[in-house]
């Protein structure tokens, strides 16, 4: 099943839900931060190698047969 796009959105919603959770705690912290400027050079230039990284990796596995015995 070759559903790509669902694992790069999945992992770019992540990244955007990571990135306001790591605001959110640099604020709780005393940090003097804007969210918008934060998220714009800290989590929107990552997102898109997250999402090219997920769909590669989704790739991968997808292609790997099922085995049968495992040992653990």
């Amino acid at each position: 099943e070759e559903r790509w796009y669902w694992s790069s959105a999945i992992v770019a919603i992540c990244t955007l839900l990571d990135g306001f959770i790591r605001s959110l705690m640099i604020l709780a912290s005393g940090g003097d931060l804007h969210i918008g400027l934060y998220m714009w050079h800290m989590v929107i230039p990552v997102l898109f190698w997250n999402g090219l990284l997920a769909a590669i990796v989704h790739g991968l596995l997808w292609r790997k047969d099922e085995q049968q015995d495992y040992i653990w």
